[in-house]
């Protein structure tokens, strides 16, 4: 079951060193293993492989956000398992591949009429993009922002890690309109570093922060994440103070899920921590940035001012709008049709050569599955609209009710805290049936939530 309704009540006081947390409703049963981080609805299983012509099709102008896949990173950690990467290749394989990377965007451009629209931010993700050879990203950079005319005030975000980053990097990312770093840290905790085989360690961490802070980066989300292996609630506690000594614009804090294509899912299920401990986290992280003034905008972004809130998740997920997701095994959604562009190199650059654009499956959302898509994710930013309920809805928002997962704020359903918490397995529960049908037995984390009982009890 996802809930436990035999639960150990579990009693909450606050001392020096520790909290222990007061819960009298239901405990989820989370299993890193049989989970799933929702970013996407629908999921890449329910998709169709075809023809797409949804593009063509944009004859009105749109506001849209822009995602660029850079896949290569300088080692591969022991807990990717979700996004293609591709490990010690050579200048002139990445040069290749920007190159391809360039006609997708000319492509994609000339078939959308990409000057009629307005970007409202631009995200190069990854992978690692600054594995890059610094000039070419540079130039792939100033390729896009010119392209598509976009307005550099808007927020344009670069992801990074600590090793592959230093002033000099960030001295020509700013100087190229990038406005925003991501730095993909995950915990300043050697031992767990060098365990889930990241490539920096806690020094690296704080002077790649500190270096863009000097060169005048403005906006500065780092990512932490929850659910480690050997990983307790004092190693959690310890990040979390680090990262907020740093007085980063945003923390982002990622539940970890655990993939079958990851080497992490070889490790003894022991040494991770278990439901519990894994619930009392996501209590406490909540509470911890709320006695430091961050807040939680949308859920697992912990910022310091409103105006810092990640333009592109609120783009996608408040206003549930289109963002083209552009290079190998990027996913976007255009005209009510989500779409996943080829998972590898070699399929991408022949779809290229071909003159097809690179998308491998699609799906055109009907009225009914656009609303659960909107449903989705308004969960993800912490409320929900009651003028999106259906009465076909309405026996899930009364059990998110009766489990104490939203309460009413007058126009809206406000998530709780105990909400925030579990917003991913409430998410699945707007999943249309046929939508189910075509994951539960292709993913396991996908699987593990549909073969057991929902939250109707």
């Amino acid at each position: 079951m996802l809930f436990n309704n035999n639960a150990t009540t579990i009693t909450r006081t606050k001392s020096t060193n520790d909290f222990l947390f007061h819960h009298n409703r239901h405990l989820l049963n989370r299993d890193p293993w049989f989970y799933e981080f929702i970013v996407t609805y629908p999921p890449l299983p329910s998709l169709n492989e075809g023809i797409p012509n949804f593009f063509q099709e944009a004859t009105t102008s749109k506001n849209i956000s822009l995602y660029l896949h850079i896949p290569f990173c300088t080692n591969l950690c022991s807990f990717c398992g979700r996004f293609v990467k591709y490990i010690g290749q050579t200048h002139e394989q990445m040069v290749k591949y920007v190159n391809y990377l360039k006609k997708e965007i000319d492509y994609v451009h000339s078939i959308t009429q990409g000057n009629n629209h307005k970007i409202s931010s631009v995200y190069f993700g990854g992978g690692t993009p600054t594995v890059l050879p610094l000039d070419v990203l540079v130039e792939l950079i100033n390729y896009v922002l010119d392209k598509f005319n976009v307005d550099l005030q808007n927020e344009i975000t670069v992801e990074t890690s600590p090793e592959v980053s230093n002033k000099e990097i960030y001295n020509e990312l700013i100087q190229s309109g990038v406005n925003r770093i991501s730095i993909g840290i995950q915990s300043f905790d050697d031992n767990v570093l060098k365990l889930t085989n990241r490539a920096h360690d806690k020094l690296n961490a704080i002077y790649s922060f500190y270096n863009a802070r000097k060169i005048g980066f403005e906006n500065i989300n780092i990512d932490l994440l929850l659910g480690l292996p050997n990983y307790d609630l004092t190693k959690f506690s310890f990040d979390l103070n680090q990262a907020v000594e740093l007085k980063p614009d945003c923390i982002t804090i990622y539940p970890l899920y655990i993939q079958e294509s990851c080497t992490m899912y070889k490790m003894d299920r022991n040494r991770f921590p278990n439901a519990e401990v894994l619930w009392k986290m996501g209590i406490y992280e909540r509470d911890f940035f709320k006695s430091v003034d961050y807040i939680e905008s949308p859920i697992h972004y912990f910022t310091l001012n409103k105006n810092k809130t990640p333009q592109q998740w609120f783009h996608r997920w408040k206003n549930s709008g289109d963002v083209i997701g552009l290079g190998v095994s990027s996913f976007g959604f255009f005209n009510n049709t989500q779409y996943h562009n080829h998972l590898v190199l070699d399929k991408y650059y022949e779809s290229i050569d071909n003159g097809q654009i690179p998308i491998w499956k699609f799906l055109t959302l009907d009225k009914e599955e656009q609303t659960r898509r909107k449903l989705i994710f308004q969960i993800k930013t912490g409320v929900i609209e009651k003028t999106l309920i259906k009465t076909s809805f309405r026996k899930i928002i009364n059990n998110f009710i009766r489990l104490n997962l939203i309460t009413d704020a007058g126009e809206y359903y406000e998530l709780t805290l105990h909400g925030k918490v579990h917003s991913e397995e409430m998410c699945l529960e707007f999943f249309s049936p046929l939508v189910k049908q075509n994951v539960m037995n292709i993913s396991p984390g996908y699987c593990g939530y549909m073969n057991k009982p929902a939250l109707y009890y």
